[in-house]
């Protein structure tokens, strides 16, 4: 079974244009239709969000793996014994994950 193509292209219309077809819509009494539209639309919304937190959260993840992959061959062995390479890809790693920390905060609104 085919799908079926909308009749009407939504696309084509202005915001304003859609404001007004929803507000007449919801005028003849589609006032349900409408709000179910709405909880729809914040539900996916928030998905979109959680997925993008899920992401972020894995990539600071990864940085942070390899902040301590760097570092742990050298695990209890002084600052000073740890090549000046690996200290700074450590760092970079580490800064990395931060900053996905500080972006999947923002996110999330804390």
């Amino acid at each position: 079974m085919a799908k079926s193509k909308p009749t009407k292209d939504l696309k084509k219309y202005s915001k304003d244009d859609l404001i007004w077809i929803i507000n007449r819509m919801a005028s003849f009494g589609q006032g349900w239709y409408l709000d179910e539209a709405l909880r729809e639309l914040a539900h996916q919304k928030e998905l979109d969000t959680l997925r993008e937190a899920e992401r972020i959260s894995d990539l600071a993840h990864k940085h942070r793996q390899e902040y301590l992959d760097l570092l742990m061959p050298y695990d209890g062995k002084p600052w000073s014994e740890i090549p000046i390479d690996i200290l700074q890809k450590a760092e970079r790693a580490m800064k990395k994950a931060q900053s996905y920390d500080k972006l999947w905060n923002k996110l999330m609104g804390i």
